[in-house]
């Protein structure tokens, strides 16, 4: 679900708007626990990218499907 509406985006999404739109396509609710755990294992098998331009708690981070999934 995650790496299809990343192919569907023009653009990089931010988390908050990559979950939202995960959880408007799902039958079933996510918590953010599950949610990172899964983001950040397709982040380590370079599915998706993660972009953190400040590496600081708080900030805005981008994620976007990379070329190899594509």
């Amino acid at each position: 679900m995650i790496a299809e509406i990343l192919l569907q985006s023009e653009t990089d999404l931010t988390y908050s708007a990559l979950y939202k739109k995960v959880l408007s396509n799902i039958e079933f609710t996510l918590s953010h626990r599950d949610f990172v755990s899964c983001l950040q294992a397709m982040v380590n098998e370079n599915i998706v990218n993660k972009i953190d331009k400040t590496g600081k708690r708080g900030s805005e981070v981008h994620y976007s499907l990379s070329d190899n999934a594509r």
